[in-house]
């Protein structure tokens, strides 16, 4: 494999920005830094060392020293786009937004081989030309069963433009060889091939808006829930969909879930009679974020007042007395002690 690449000089850049541009926040991740539009980083992931750095397994009887895997990624305002070319191999996928630090949907496309995807309790066998879209706070599992390449769009959820449409999806599948998948994978994949960060701000825009405007269209055109043809989701259940994929923002509580959703406080209520109320179940997907972060050995570098915010809490002090009520042991006892159960 060629060496990783670095991250682009932002001072390259045309500058001032065109007026008209509203200010994006940055995606953060564990595995690229923050980009400007257009700005590509690469990482590579090689032998034993890498496998654990991806946080994957060994797949078939295969050694892990012969794990190979590359990761590209680009940001085009709302959306970060990705490609990973991999040797065979499994992977586990917290319900943490896919590293992201906000919610985010992701839309998969499988380009070459094959992957197995076990994702809201059912298993799909994704082939050349299918896709799968996957909201951030669902607990996913990968096998890639032979060599190949998928590419993902990571659409934010709170982008205008996506969260009337996301609200109304949830797991969609389209079957192999869809064509405008397997057209939007090469139109990802000749992005990803050198980057846009050193041409004209109109051109970055206008590949900026294509991206969203395919993103939309697909959204839109997402088949129903697997296997659930025709279901409608009751009140409750979009509550609850609504709070596992915003848990980790702090100002999440009954009243703004419900003026998020368009209902009155009243109603909430009465969609929660007789069960745990909505300010408990926010309590309850914050703190299993909590507790999946502090187990997390890819995330053991980030300090606690960091996990804490990337799981929704006002404060370390908040997540501490939420971990020491579940657990009987305080965050960073929590950890070095998973920690030791893994060793």
């Amino acid at each position: 494999m060629e060496p990783a690449a670095t991250a682009f000089d932002e001072t390259q850049i045309d500058a001032p920005m065109h007026a008209r541009e509203r200010v994006r926040l940055s995606c953060e991740s564990i595995y690229d830094t923050p980009l400007a539009d257009g700005g590509r980083f690469v990482r590579d992931f090689v032998g034993a060392e890498g496998m654990a750095d991806f946080g994957a397994t060994p797949y078939g009887g295969r050694s892990s020293s012969s794990f190979r895997c590359r990761v590209t990624s680009a940001r085009y305002g709302p959306i970060t786009i990705g490609a990973v070319h991999f040797t065979p191999h499994s992977r586990a996928a917290l319900a943490d937004n896919f590293h992201h630090n906000h919610p985010v949907y992701r839309l998969l496309i499988v380009q070459e081989g094959s992957l197995l995807v076990e994702v809201d309790g059912k298993k799909i066998m994704m082939f050349p030309g299918s896709g799968l879209l996957i909201p951030g706070d669902q607990r996913s599992t990968y096998t890639a069963t032979s060599s190949g390449t998928r590419f993902h769009l990571d659409l934010s959820v709170d982008e205008p433009r996506f969260s009337a449409l996301l609200r109304r999806a949830r797991c969609g599948f389209w079957p192999d060889n869809t064509s405008v998948l397997l057209a939007l994978g090469a139109f990802i994949n000749s992005l990803l091939q050198t980057g846009e960060e050193r041409r004209k701000w109109a051109d970055r825009a206008l590949t900026r808006t294509t991206v969203e405007a395919i993103a939309c269209s697909l959204i839109a055109s997402t088949p129903p829930d697997l296997n659930e043809l025709g279901r409608t989701h009751s009140v409750k259940e979009t509550a609850l969909q609504y709070i596992r994929t915003h848990r980790s923002d702090p100002d999440l509580n009954p009243i703004t879930l419900a003026s998020a959703l368009g209902i009155s406080q009243r109603t909430l209520q009465r969609a929660f009679f007789g069960d745990t109320n909505a300010c408990q179940w926010i309590a309850r997907y914050r703190l299993e974020h909590a507790l999946d972060l502090l187990a997390d050995p890819r995330f053991a570098n980030l300090s606690l007042p960091a996990i804490s915010a990337r799981a929704g809490y006002g404060s370390p002090a908040t997540m501490r007395r939420a971990v020491i009520n579940a657990t009987g042991l305080s965050p960073a006892s929590y950890r070095e002690m998973v920690r030791a159960q893994d060793s």
